[in-house]
């Protein structure tokens, strides 16, 4: 591509200079093609991304859910478990209480120091599954 032209009456060689807008064009025609091929990739790209993000959202919100249905499944167990205990004691108390000295409540008491270890926990875990949430949603 030349850069210099020749002289000839009443200004430079027209030939050239046709040329040299053509080459002129046939780059400027190149670098629009690159960009117009650069924005569809970042555009491709875009959409690529907001489907991995959405598809990563309905899935944490799936295992969320799922996490917070088992953690209900699991306090009801502990709650009909604490009754169950509650109830034993009751019915043990009535039948053995006249013949035998009651229930040793030491007994007892570590059955509901556990159950109640297990409540925390579950709390803990609960409010972790929520605080999670929250985060994402911010």
């Amino acid at each position: 591509m030349a850069d210099r032209f020749s002289y000839v009456k009443r200004g430079y060689d027209p030939d050239e200079v046709e040329k040299y807008i053509d080459t002129l064009e046939t780059v400027i025609k190149s670098y629009k093609d690159k960009d117009a091929a650069i924005k569809n990739a970042i555009v491709s790209a875009q959409i690529a991304a907001d489907n991995i993000i959405g598809d990563a959202e309905r899935e944490a919100r799936r295992v969320r859910e799922k996490a917070t249905r088992q953690l209900d499944t699991v306090a009801n167990s502990i709650a009909d478990q604490k009754r169950i205990v509650k109830d034993f004691q009751s019915d043990y108390n009535k039948m053995v209480g006249r013949y035998v000295q009651q229930f040793n409540d030491s007994d007892i008491l570590q059955l509901y120091s556990t159950i109640n270890e297990l409540e925390e926990q579950l709390a803990q875990l609960r409010n972790g599954v929520t605080q999670t949430a929250s985060e994402e949603e911010e």
